[in-house]
């Protein structure tokens, strides 16, 4: 009988776990219907686990055995063969090998020639995740932290993460809340790399934000230590509610700073407070996948105020050029903002 775990215990297993599971071997290897939709069920309630399901189907598929079928005359003179190679007893009388210890002992051959590529293999395969335009993502790491990742984002570590130092590379923007882990008695550190500057952790909430020349660590609660590129300034600790912007290499260090403004866009909406309307449309052209151009730059400067719900961007546009009497017009893969042409 096949062991069967709980969508609760598979919802946290790794890529070596689900390798060694029968029940998912089942899956990818035998094609069973009831197998299929318990697995297919499980994807829909468990999203976050859909790459690690891609990356121990993928191992286990490179397991291929080609299976022979000797006829009846190859049948004979393999056991032919099977009885001269097996020792006599001492009564002279040949010990005959029963067909099901041959095949015990085929299975345990197989099975080292399996355990045995398993251990010379690759060791440090790159998992990768994105995000498209408007879709958010919750992933859960092998650790168990867990990673909110916004729209039109990436996300990426090795299948070695646990063994050494836990490392992952963002770029676009990721929320994280890092479980703390020891290893022979001492923390294990946790890093995010960006472009521009490593982020340090071993247990903790905080929001790393990163697109081109732009980069934003804002820490919620716990510690971290952000360490510069090419020790290009000297290491910044952050206590809760500071935000360290990093743009064109000019640095900013701001405290106390509203931590609703960096957790709203888990829920899908804009909080905008005081910020120049450059600075909210680069947002939403983020989220949406569009670039920005002003027509006229005195409105890039207007401020805004504003709490605006993700939906699609039409409406968005809509009201907030109502609130702000401008015109927001779409062309292509742009949005451009400009003054309102008076009524006729």
């Amino acid at each position: 009988m096949i062991r069967k775990h709980t969508k609760q215990e598979y919802a946290t297993f790794t890529t070596d776990d689900l390798l060694a599971d029968e029940y998912f071997q089942e899956w990818i290897l035998h094609r069973r219907p009831d197998v299929i939709a318990f697995w297919q069920d499980f994807l829909t309630s468990c999203p976050h686990q859909e790459q690690n399901i891609k990356e121990a189907a993928a191992l286990l598929n490179q397991l291929h055995f080609k299976t022979f079928k000797p006829n009846e005359q190859q049948r004979a003179e393999m056991w032919a063969a099977i009885d001269l190679a097996t020792p006599t007893s001492t009564s002279g009388k040949t010990r005959r090998l029963t067909r099901n210890r041959w095949m015990a002992a085929a299975s345990i051959t197989l099975l080292l020639l399996a355990s045995a590529w398993w251990l010379t293999r690759p060791s440090h395969k790159e998992i990768s995740i994105a995000t498209a335009s408007q879709e958010t993502k919750d992933i859960t790491l092998p650790d168990n932290s867990v990673v909110h990742l916004n729209a039109n984002s990436s996300l990426r570590y090795n299948t070695s993460f646990l063994q050494h130092n836990r490392e992952l590379w963002i770029e676009g923007e990721g929320y994280f809340k890092v479980t703390s882990r020891t290893d022979n008695g001492q923390k294990q550190p946790f890093v995010v790399h960006t472009s521009h500057l490593d982020v340090n952790v071993t247990g903790t909430a905080f929001n790393v934000y990163q697109r081109g020349d732009r980069t934003r660590v804002f820490l919620s609660h716990g510690g971290v230590t952000v360490n510069f590129k090419n020790h290009a300034q000297a290491p910044q600790q952050l206590v809760p509610g500071d935000l360290l912007s990093l743009e064109n290499g000019n640095t900013s260090l701001q405290h106390a700073v509203d931590s609703a403004v960096f957790g709203a866009w888990q829920q899908r909406i804009f909080l905008f407070k005081d910020v120049t309307l450059a600075s909210a449309a680069t947002i939403i052209g983020e989220f949406y996948g569009y670039k920005i151009v002003f027509q006229q730059q005195k409105i890039s400067a207007i401020l805004v105020n504003a709490k605006l719900t993700a939906t699609d961007l039409a409406t968005l546009t809509a009201t907030l050029s109502e609130a702000l009497q401008i015109s927001i017009k779409q062309k292509g893969d742009t949005l451009i903002f400009g003054t309102r042409q008076p009524a006729k």
